[in-house]
């Protein structure tokens, strides 16, 4: 967000909101935020199998942005024991979405 700021003079703040939160993504996300945020981790070039990514696309097919935005938080949720520390903003992210889901 910093860099958009400084090197490029973005202002708008659903901008530069998207761009800060498109790695972890945060409770209260907007549309722009959960498309950069799914975007950012659909394009990735990655050797191997990730499954995620198959089935991120396919909730997005049906429409279902924060269905595909929930499939990433699961992945990474579900990887928590082998994280030193799971990002708060991810945390809160992931327990909204699935309370609203309820």
């Amino acid at each position: 967000m910093e860099m958009a700021q400084r090197f490029f003079g973005c202002t708008s703040p659903d901008i530069l909101n998207a761009i800060e939160c498109h790695t972890t993504l945060k409770a209260g996300a907007s549309p722009l935020d959960k498309v950069l945020f799914v975007a950012d981790k659909i394009s990735w070039e990655l050797e191997g199998d990730h499954a995620y990514q198959a089935e991120m696309r396919n909730k997005l097919s049906e429409m279902d942005l924060d269905g595909a935005v929930l499939v990433y938080l699961d992945h990474v949720w579900n990887q928590r024991d082998k994280m030193k520390l799971v990002h708060p903003w991810l945390i809160a992210a992931r327990s909204e979405l699935i309370n609203q889901s309820v």
